[in-house]
C-alpha cells in the first residue's frame, strides 16, 4: 500500500478479511426454460473511493465531494467491500493509487473492483481528465497536462486487472472517450453472458456541463443500492451496472432538467465489453407497477427510440406506470430545440474524406437525414463549440451535422510537383524539404500473415514508404504549416526531434497525411497491413511470425517503456532498407475492422512492437486492433505513397 506520507488528507484501508464477501447468483437459461444454475460470481469485492474538496491551484473548492465519498465508502463497507479510501489526493499520488488498486486488488480473476471518484473533471480536445487537489487549470496548458490524470490511463490500468469485472463511477463531467456510451437494455433475468469480463464506466455529466455539488448524484446512487429506487429494471433482485447506468441517466437528467446528462458504457475494447458488474440488492424496489410487468417490457423495448411519438404513446397507454416521468423526460429531450453554440469557420467548403452521415443533432445516435460520399464538397456554416461536429448546409438549404473526422478543408490550389526522375528499388528521396525521406520498394510476391491463414500477396508495382517512422520534427513541420489540428503530442518538447512521434491516434496520423498531401500536391497515405509486412520482412525474404495481440500488451509496453527515447536511426536498417520496423514504436496502418451494426471501421490495425528484434534475428511482427481515436506513448506511424508513371519509368 502507499504510505500515508504521500497523500494529502487521510487514508483508510479495509481490514485483512473485509474484502472477502462474494456473491452467488442464479443464472437463468437464455430461452427462459430449463434448470437454472447457481454460480459464485465473485469471491472478493474491493472498492477505491476518492473525494477531493480542497483544490488549491485555481479550481473552485467543492463542498460535498468528500462527504459524498465518505457516505459511499460507508455503504460499500456494509455490503462487504474492502474499501481503500482517500481524501484530497495530489497529482504525485493519484496515478499510483489507481494503478496499485487495479493491479493489486484485481489480482484474482474472481474479484470485482468498484471505483468512486468525486471531484473536478475536465474535457480538453475531446479527451477526459480528472483533477487532483493540486491540479493546474487548462489556462496553464503544460501544468494541466502534467498534473491531470487522463481517463485513458485509468482505462489502461483497468485492463491490467485480472478481475472479472470492474465498474468506475466519476461524479465529474468530461468526455468519455475511453468508453462507448450506450443505453443497452437489460435482459429479463441474469444470463450467463454476465460472467464475461467487462470494464464499465459512469460519469455524472457530459463534457462542459456543470455538475451540481449538492449530493444529488450520490444520493440517487445509494438509494438505488438500497432498493429505494426502481433501478433494478427487471425486478430480479440484482442491480447490474447496465441497469444502474440507465436509471442514473434518466433520473439525473429528469431532476436537473437535462442540465446534467450522465454517460454510461463499457470500455472500448472487445475483450472487456461483454459482461456486467452486479450488486446484490438488500430488498426489492419499493416502486410497483399497477399494470403488472407489461409496462416494464414495453418501456425496455422503446427507451432507446429516437421517435417522440413512441414516448407520447407510452404515457397515454400507461399513465400510472413508474416509468412515465422518464418517458416524459425523453419526450421533452426529443422535441426540444438543440442549444448548441456554433462558432464560425475559416473555409466555406469542406471535402468529405469518407462516407459521412448527415445527423439531425451533433451526436452519433441522432436521426440520419442523409449522406455524403467521399470527395464530395459540402458547405460548412459553423463548428459546434467544444464538440467534434460541423454544421453543414444541405442541398435543400436545411442544416445537418457531420462529424469532424469525416471532413477536411477544401484543397487549396497547389502547383503540381514535377516528378521526372525514374525511381529504382532502394532509392531514398524526399518530395520537399519538410517531407519525410521515402524508400522505394520493389515488385514481388510474398506470404503475408495478415489473417489466421497465411495469404500469398502480389506486389505488382513498387511503391514508396517512409524509411523512418514519422519523427517529432516531422510533426512539428505539420504544426508550423497549420496542419495536424494544432495537436501537440505528449513528449513533443523532448531534447531530440529525431525520436519517433507517439501519443498520436489513427485520426491524428490521417490529419498529418492530409496536410502532407495538400501542402505538396502528392497523395500520401498510410501503408496497408500487407505493404507494411512486405517491407518489415525484407520484401518477404525474412522468416516472420505474426501474433495477434490484445490491447493489454500495448499497456504493458506503456508501463515498461513509456515514451520512446531512441532516435529513429539508432539501430541499423533491415534488409529492405527501412528503419524501426521491429523496434522503436508500434505503427498505425490503413487496415480496419468493420462493425457488424455500423458497417464502418471501428478499429484499425497497429503493427510492429515497441521492443528490439528477438534473439534469433527473426522479425517479430505483432498486430493489435485499436480504436481510431486512441493515443498511446508507444504508438506512432509511417507514411506511404504510390509512384507516378514517370517515376516508374513509363
Amino acid at each position: 500500500m502507499l504510505s500515508a506520507g504521500l497523500l494529502l488528507g487521510s487514508l483508510s484501508v479495509c481490514s485483512a478479511d473485509a474484502g472477502q464477501r462474494g456473491i452467488d447468483i442464479e443464472i437463468i437459461p437464455a430461452d427462459g426454460t430449463g434448470q437454472s444454475d447457481v454460480v459464485n460470481l465473485y469471491s472478493s469485492s474491493y472498492a477505491l473511493v476518492i473525494g477531493i474538496d480542497a483544490y488549491s491551484d485555481g479550481w473552485p473548492k467543492l463542498k460535498n465531494a468528500v462527504a459524498d465519498a465518505r457516505a459511499v465508502a460507508d455503504s460499500l463497507r456494509r455490503r462487504g467491500f474492502g474499501v481503500d479510501y482517500y481524501e484530497n489526493t495530489t497529482s504525485d499520488s493519484l496515478r499510483q493509487i489507481f494503478r496499485r488498486f487495479f493491479i493489486e486488488r484485481g489480482a484474482s480473476p474472481d474479484s470485482r473492483l468498484f471505483v468512486w471518484f468525486a471531484g473536478h473533471g475536465h474535457t480538453l480536445e475531446g479527451e477526459g481528465f480528472i483533477i487532483p487537489s493540486d491540479g493546474a487549470t487548462p489556462d496553464d496548458d503544460t501544468g494541466f497536462r502534467r498534473t491531470a490524470l487522463h481517463l485513458r490511463d485509468i482505462g489502461n490500468f483497468a485492463r491490467l486487472a485480472r478481475s472479472r469485472h470492474s465498474f468506475a463511477i466519476f461524479d465529474s463531467c468530461f468526455a468519455g472517450t475511453v468508453f462507448g456510451a450506450t443505453r443497452a437494455m437489460p435482459p429479463p433475468a441474469i444470463r450467463r453472458a454476465v460472467l464475461n469480463p467487462v470494464r464499465q464506466f459512469l460519469t455524472s455529466g457530459s463534457a462542459n456541463q456543470r455538475v451540481s455539488d449538492d449530493g444529488l448524484f450520490r444520493r440517487l446512487f445509494l438509494e438505488a443500492l438500497d432498493g429505494k429506487r426502481r433501478a433494478d429494471a427487471n425486478g430480479d433482485g440484482y442491480l447490474t451496472a447496465s441497469e444502474l447506468g440507465l436509471f442514473m441517466g434518466d433520473a439525473v437528467s429528469n431532476y436537473t432538467g437535462n442540465g446534467q446528462t450522465p454517460q454510461f458504457g463499457p470500455l472500448r475494447d472487445p475483450l472487456y465489453d461483454k459482461g456486467d458488474f452486479v450488486f446484490l440488492l438488500d430488498r426489492q424496489p419499493i416502486i410497483s407497477s399497477q399494470s403488472g410487468q407489461t409496462d416494464a417490457v414495453i418501456w425496455n423495448s422503446l427507451r432507446d427510440s429516437q421517435r417522440a411519438e413512441d414516448f407520447q404513446l407510452f404515457i397515454d397507454t400507461y399513465p400510472d406506470s413508474p416509468f412515465v416521468p422518464f418517458a416524459a423526460n425523453r419526450l421533452s429531450a426529443l422535441t426540444a430545440e438543440p442549444a448548441h453554440s456554433i462558432d464560425p469557420v475559416d473555409a466555406d467548403f469542406y471535402v468529405i474524406v469518407d462516407r459521412a452521415n448527415h445527423r439531425k443533432l451533433p451526436m452519433v445516435g441522432s436521426e440520419r437525414l442523409g449522406q455524403s460520399v467521399r470527395d464530395e464538397k459540402v458547405r460548412v456554416t459553423g463548428k459546434v463549440r467544444d464538440m467534434p461536429w460541423f454544421r453543414v448546409q444541405r442541398q435543400d438549404n436545411s442544416t445537418a451535422f457531420i462529424h469532424a473526422s469525416l471532413l477536411s478543408p477544401e484543397k487549396r490550389s497547389v502547383p503540381p510537383v514535377i516528378l521526372s526522375r525514374v525511381r529504382q528499388p532502394g532509392d531514398l528521396f524526399s518530395d520537399c524539404e519538410a517531407c519525410p525521406e521515402m524508400l522505394v520498394t520493389r515488385s514481388g510476391r510474398f506470404m503475408a500473415n495478415n489473417s489466421d491463414i497465411p495469404r500469398l500477396f502480389d506486389i505488382p508495382e513498387p511503391y514508396a514508404i517512409s524509411a523512418y517512422e514519422i519523427t517529432r520534427a516531422d510533426w512539428k513541420a505539420c504544426l508550423d504549416g497549420g496542419g495536424c489540428g494544432g495537436y501537440r503530442p505528449e513528449g513533443s518538447d523532448a531534447n531530440s526531434d529525431l525520436v519517433p512521434v507517439s501519443h498520436v491516434s489513427w485520426d491524428d496520423a490521417m490529419a498529418y497525411v492530409r496536410w502532407l498531401s495538400e501542402s505538396n500536391g502528392v497523395p500520401y497515405r498510410l501503408p496497408s497491413d500487407a505493404e507494411w509486412e512486405y517491407v518489415a520482412t525484407g520484401f518477404g525474404l525474412v522468416k516472420s511470425e505474426t501474433e495477434n495481440q490484445s490491447v493489454r500488451e500495448v499497456v504493458r509496453d506503456e508501463l515498461r517503456i513509456g515514451l520512446p527515447a531512441q532516435t529513429v536511426d539508432a539501430r541499423a536498417a533491415n534488409s529492405a532498407g527501412a528503419y524501426g520496423m521491429t523496434d522503436g514504436v508500434r505503427e498505425w496502418v490503413a487496415d480496419c475492422q468493420i462493425g457488424q451494426e455500423t458497417r464502418r471501421c471501428v478499429t484499425h490495425a497497429v503493427r510492429g512492437a515497441a521492443t528490439l528484434e528477438n534473439e534469433s534475428g527473426n522479425a517479430t511482427l505483432p498486430r493489435v486492433w485499436i480504436e481510431p481515436d486512441a493515443r498511446s506513448p508507444v504508438i506512432g506511424f509511417r507514411v506511404a505513397r504510390d509512384l507516378s508513371s514517370v517515376e516508374l519509368g513509363r
